[in-house]
């Protein structure tokens, strides 16, 4: 894993998809990044993701 790429690189980092990271781990992270962003989100952003 190396610092993010045009992001700040104190909370986001880069992966390299060559297998050295575990499938699991790769899904965590995106996961963890996910419910970082949405959380964010207005409430009327996340009904619209959702589809209310």
């Amino acid at each position: 894993m190396l610092p993010g790429y045009y992001m700040n690189k104190q909370h986001w980092i880069s992966v390299r998809l060559d297998g050295a990271v575990p499938q699991e781990e790769v899904v965590r992270l995106c996961k963890s990044g996910y419910a970082l962003i949405f959380a964010k989100l207005t409430k009327k952003m996340q009904k619209e993701i959702f589809g209310e």
